[in-house]
C-alpha cells in the first residue's frame, strides 16, 4: 500500500459550479440506507425521522429534530445510536433497540452532547461537552478532549477514539495512555472520522469533499480523492463512496466508486447518466451494496463481486414519489451573539421578474454583502412574487447592467430560462464561476476579499464574532449553495442570510431566509446541516468615518442619495476613480432645462445651527450650467455653476442659514444643452458663525476694510471701525485672525486692541487715551489692522 505523509496532502479542488435549486429538495428523498438485523434503516434529506423497511413496509421508528443526522449502527445491527434534541435545544445521546422498539437515554439533557458510537465489546461512547464518556456495562470512564466534538467514535477494538478540535483538525486519543495524536495536516478543515472495522485505519473527510485514510501503524495518510458519504467494507479491505459530476450549474450525474486498499486503486462501479446513485453501504457479509437514487427516490440493492470489483443484479427495494419530512422548531435557544443586520435579498423573489434566479445564489449573496457595507446605491426594483408584490433595493445588481468604479458589468450568461443576464451573475458565470470570480467581484467594488478552500469552523466563528460578513459555499443543496454567515447562535451553529430561504421550514425555496440557523458539518444542534464547506471568502472594508459637514458621493445611506428610479437607472450613471476621495459620478445632461432624469442629493448632519457656506467639489467637467438647488432655513435657492470653468477645486454655492441637522443640496442633469458631462462629487458645509437675519446676511462685507475713526480729532475716546469678509482662500473658514494695534508718531506701540479670530462681519471698538494703564498726550497717532495678507493703517488725532 502506498502512503504519503499528511503535510503533503493535495487538494482536489471542489467543483465550483452550482446546481439549480430544483424541486428534488422540496419533494424530499430517502438517504443513508443501511442494513440491520431487523431490515433496512434510513433517514430523509431533512434527517427528521429514522425509518425501518421490513417486509416491503416502512415504519417510522423515531421522529425528532435531526435524529437521522449521523446515526450509527452497532456491529450486529441491533442498535441505532442517535441524538434526541428537544424543543429547547437540549441534547440527549440515545440508543434505539430494534428488537423491542425501545429508546434508552444514555445521559441527562445537556446543552451539547455527541452522537453515540459502538465498540465490538458493546462499549458505547459519546461526548458531553468537551468530555468523552465511555460506557461498558456498569463501568463509566471519562476523557477530556479539550473542546466539544459531536462525532467522536470509539474504535471497534475499544482502544481509541477519534475526534476533531475547534480548528477542525482530526485527532486520535489512546484510551489506555490518554495520549493524543494529530493526524490531519492543517491545510483544510476536516470532519466525520470513521474507523475501519479492524481498527487499523481511520477514514475522514475534508470539508470540501476530499476522502483521506490514516494508517495507525505507519502513521501515514492515504489520499483517496474527491468523494462523498464514504463507507467501509466489513472486512476493512475497501471503501465505497459516490462522486458528483456538475456542469453548467446543474448536477449532471453521480456514480458509485470503490477504493481498494490492496491495489491502491479507485474503481468506478456505476456509469448511469440517468441515475444519481448516492450514499452506498455494504451488507454485513460485503456481498451486497445498498444505495439510494437522488433523482428517482428509490432504494436499491446490488450484488458486489469483490474479485471483479463490479456490481450486478440491481434490485429495487423501495420506491416512492414523495417523502414528507417533519419540520421542528427549536424555540427556546438564545443567540450568544446578535447577528449583523445585513439587508436581505432573495435570489428568486427579489431579482427582476424576467430573470429566473434559481442559479443566482452567488451574485445574490454578494449583493447582500455589498449592501451591508453601503458600497452601492439603492436601486429599486419591482418583484411580482410573492403576491401582491414588493420592491427590493439590491436585487437588480444580480442581473442587470451597471457601472461602478470604472467597470461596466455588461458581460452576460444565460439563466435557467436561457435569458441573457448581466450584473453580478454575468460577471461570475461569463468567464468562469463563483469559485474563480466571486472574490474579484467583491474586490472590484472596494472590498479586501480573501478566499480560502475548505476552511475550519474556527475561521468562520472568528469572522462573525469580529462583526464581518462571511461568504460561504456550502453543501446545503447537492451541488452547492452560496450563503452569508453573519452571527453565532450557539457552538457550531451559525446565523446566515440564505438567498434561497430557510431550509428549516417547509417549501424551500421560501421567503424567510434572513437570520436562519444552520449547523456546521459534523455537528447536530437540531438545525439543517451545511453538510460540507467547499470555500469561503473573508471581507474587510476601510470604511472611513463619515464627515458630518462633508458629504461625499460614496456615502450611501449616510447623507448621499443617487437617484436610480425610472427613468433613471444605474446603467445611465457613469463614474471615475478621480476627484474628492478618488471617486465621482457623472451623467449626460438633457436639454429640457426643467426635468431631471439623473439627480443626486447631499444631506449633511450639522452639529449646530449656524450660517454656513456651501461648496461643491468639481474635479473636471464640460457642463455649462449645473443647476444646484440649495434648501436652507429661508427656503430654496438655485445656483447655476459653469462646471467646465473649474478643475479639482471647491466652488462656493453661497452662504445660508441651516439648523442643526442640516438642509439639502440637489443637482440634476436638466440643462440648456444636451449631452454634456455633469459631475456629482462631494459637497461641504463650512460654518461661518451663528445664524444671521436676512438683513445681517445682506450686510456681511465682501472684503477687509479699516475705516476712519470717529470722532476725529477726539478727547478722550474714539471708535475704530473695521470689516471681516469670508475667507475665500481657505474654503470659507468661519473665523479669521485679526490684529488691531495703536502706535505713536515715532512708531512705538501704544496698545493692542484686538488679537483674536473673528467671524465675518462689521465691527467697532472704542479706544480711550486714558485706558490700559497709560495717559496719552495730545498729538498724532496711528492704528493698523492686519489679517492674513491684508494690512491697512489710518491716522487719528488726540486733542486735549
Amino acid at each position: 500500500m502506498k502512503f504519503v505523509s499528511a503535510p503533503f496532502l493535495f487538494l482536489l479542488i471542489y467543483s465550483s459550479v452550482l446546481i439549480a435549486q430544483d424541486k428534488i429538495e422540496e419533494r424530499g428523498y430517502f438517504t443513508n440506507p443501511s442494513f440491520t438485523s431487523s431490515g433496512v434503516v434510513f433517514t430523509d434529506n431533512y434527517a427528521s425521522s429514522i425509518y425501518l423497511l421490513k417486509d416491503d413496509k416502512i415504519q417510522t421508528l423515531i421522529s425528532s429534530p435531526n435524529c437521522g443526522r449521523y446515526f450509527t449502527i452497532n456491529k450486529n445491527g441491533s442498535l441505532i445510536g442517535y441524538k434526541i434534541i428537544n424543543e429547547s435545544g437540549e441534547q440527549i445521546p440515545a440508543v434505539y433497540k430494534l428488537a423491542d422498539n425501545k429508546t434508552i437515554r444514555l445521559a441527562e439533557a445537556q446543552s451539547l452532547a455527541g452522537q453515540p458510537s459502538f465498540a465490538d465489546d458493546d462499549a458505547i461512547a459519546f461526548t458531553l461537552g468537551s468530555k468523552l464518556i465511555v460506557l461498558k456495562r456498569e463501568l463509566v470512564k471519562q476523557f477530556e478532549l479539550g473542546s466539544y466534538s459531536n462525532i467522536a467514535p470509539i474504535s471497534p477494538d475499544g482502544k481509541y477514539a477519534a475526534f476533531n478540535d475547534q480548528t477542525d483538525q482530526i485527532f486520535i486519543l489512546n484510551l489506555q495512555t490518554k495520549r493524543k495524536i494529530k493526524v490531519s495536516d492543517d491545510r483544510f478543515g476536516y470532519f466525520n472520522p470513521v474507523w475501519s472495522p479492524d481498527s487499523k485505519y481511520l477514514l475522514y473527510s475534508s470539508l470540501g469533499g476530499q476522502i483521506i485514510i490514516y494508517n495507525l501503524e505507519e502513521r501515514k495518510n492515504i489520499i483517496v480523492g474527491e468523494g462523498f458519504s464514504p463507507s467501509w467494507a466489513n472486512n476493512s479491505s475497501s471503501v465505497i463512496f459516490y462522486k458528483k459530476y456538475v456542469k453548467e450549474m446543474k448536477l449532471v450525474n453521480t456514480d458509485l466508486f470503490i477504493y481498494n486498499a490492496e491495489d491502491e486503486k479507485v474503481v468506478r462501479l456505476t456509469n448511469t447518466p440517468e441515475v444519481n446513485e448516492m450514499d452506498p453501504a455494504f451488507s454485513p457479509d460485503d456481498k451486497q451494496i445498498i444505495y439510494h437514487t437522488y433523482n428517482q427516490n428509490k432504494i436499491i440493492s446490488a450484488k458486489y463481486f469483490s474479485s471483479e470489483q463490479k456490481l450486478t443484479s440491481h434490485k429495487l427495494i423501495y420506491s416512492t414519489s414523495t417523502v414528507q419530512p417533519q419540520y421542528f422548531k427549536i424555540s427556546n435557544s438564545i443567540e450568544k451573539i446578535t447577528a449583523l443586520n445585513i439587508p436581505y435579498v432573495h435570489q428568486v423573489y427579489d431579482t427582476p421578474d424576467w430573470h429566473n434566479g434559481h442559479w443566482s445564489c452567488a451574485p445574490t449573496a454578494a449583493s447582500m454583502v455589498l449592501a451591508y457595507y453601503k458600497l452601492l446605491p439603492r436601486w429599486e426594483g419591482w418583484c411580482s412574487w410573492p403576491s401582491p408584490g414588493h420592491t427590493n433595493q439590491w436585487g437588480r445588481y444580480v442581473a442587470e447592467k451597471y457601472r461602478f468604479k470604472e467597470y461596466y458589468y455588461q458581460a452576460s450568461s444565460g439563466d435557467p430560462n436561457g435569458s441573457e443576464t448581466w450584473g453580478g451573475f454575468g460577471y461570475m458565470w461569463s468567464a468562469g464561476s463563483p469559485h474563480t470570480r466571486m472574490a474579484s467581484y467583491y474586490q472590484k467594488h472596494g472590498l479586501n476579499s480573501v478566499q480560502s478552500e475548505a476552511p475550519p469552523y474556527s475561521e468562520a466563528k472568528a469572522e462573525v464574532e469580529a462583526g464581518y460578513p462571511y461568504t460561504m459555499c456550502v453543501m446545503l443543496t447537492t451541488a452547492g449553495h452560496l450563503i452569508v454567515a453573519q452571527g453565532l447562535h450557539t457552538e457550531r451553529t451559525l446565523i446566515f442570510n440564505d438567498p434561497y430561504g430557510n431550509k428549516n421550514t417547509p417549501n424551500y425555496p421560501s421567503y424567510d431566509g434572513k437570520d436562519v440557523k444552520y449547523d456546521w458539518p459534523g455537528y447536530n444542534n437540531g438545525f439543517q446541516n451545511l453538510t460540507g464547506v467547499a470555500w469561503c471568502i473573508k471581507h474587510r472594508y476601510d470604511n472611513h468615518a463619515v464627515q458630518d459637514s462633508i458629504v461625499d458621493d460614496m456615502e450611501f445611506e449616510d447623507g448621499f442619495y443617487l437617484n436610480t428610479k425610472a427613468p433613471a437607472s444605474m446603467s445611465k450613471w457613469n463614474d471615475k476613480n478621480q476627484g474628492y476621495k478618488n471617486h465621482f459620478w457623472f451623467a449626460y445632461t438633457n436639454s429640457s432645462g426643467i426635468k431631471d432624469t439623473c439627480y443626486a442629493i447631499w444631506r449633511p448632519t450639522l452639529a449646530q445651527s449656524g450660517y454656513y457656506e456651501v461648496s461643491a467639489y468639481i474635479p473636471f467637467s464640460n457642463a455649462s450650467d449645473a443647476r444646484y438647488k440649495i434648501l436652507h432655513n429661508e427656503g430654496q435657492d438655485t445656483v447655476i455653476i459653469r462646471q467646465k470653468d473649474f478643475n479639482n477645486e471647491w466652488v462656493s454655492l453661497g452662504s445660508y442659514n441651516f439648523n442643526a441637522g442640516g438642509g439639502m443640496v440637489r443637482l440634476g442633469d436638466a440643462s440648456s444643452t444636451a449631452a454634456e458631462e455633469i459631475v456629482f462629487d462631494a459637497v461641504k458645509w463650512s460654518c461661518l458663525g451663528p445664524l444671521v437675519t436676512v438683513a445681517e446676511e445682506k450686510n456681511i462685507p465682501a472684503k477687509f476694510e479699516l475705516l476712519q475713526n470717529y470722532p476725529n480729532p477726539f478727547n478722550p475716546a474714539t471708535k475704530i471701525y473695521y470689516s471681516v469678509p469670508f475667507n475665500e482662500t481657505h474654503g470659507g473658514a468661519s473665523q479669521q485672525s485679526v490684529l488691531l494695534k495703536v502706535y505713536d508718531a515715532i512708531g512705538n506701540e501704544v496698545a493692542t486692541l484686538i488679537n483674536e479670530t473673528k467671524a465675518p462681519g462689521s465691527y467697532e471698538i472704542e479706544f480711550t487715551s486714558t485706558g490700559g494703564g497709560y495717559n496719552l498726550a495730545s498729538g498724532v497717532y496711528f492704528y493698523s489692522l492686519r489679517a492674513g495678507d491684508y494690512y491697512s493703517v489710518k491716522k487719528m488725532i488726540l486733542m486735549r
